[in-house]
This record gives structure tokens, sequence and C-alpha cells, in this order.
């Protein structure tokens, strides 16, 4: 039984350590919260180079905006 999880991997209901998606370093529910560096969170909520067409990496945010 978990009550913290470390990086990379997220707390379920059931109090499990699951793992994040791929480049994710904190998650909740599938959703990513934080990247790895020079990476981005996408509007689905997935890690991403490249934030596509009509979008740009904010850095301060880490954020596709």
């Amino acid at each position: 039984m978990c009550i913290e999880c470390d990086d990379y991997y997220q707390l379920t209901d059931d109090t499990v350590c699951e793992a994040c998606s791929s480049q994710c370093v904190h998650c909740d529910r599938d959703f990513c919260t934080e990247c790895d560096d020079q990476w981005f969170i996408a509007i689905d909520g997935s890690c991403t180079q490249d934030c596509g067409d009509g979008y740009f990496a904010d850095v301060d945010s880490g954020s596709c905006v």
C-alpha cells in the first residue's frame, strides 16, 4: 500500500503506484502534470517535443499553449 509515489509513477485509487505515460515525471489520472526536460505538456495531457500547428512550447509553464 502506497501513500506517495516516486517520479514517473502515479497513485491510483487502490493506493498502488502505476507508471505514468512516457516522458511524464508527474501525472494525475493519466494526465501529465510535469514532463521531462525539453518535453512539454500537450493539450491532451501527454508529453511532446512538437506542440503542433497553432501551438507553441511555453518554457516557463512547460506546456503547449
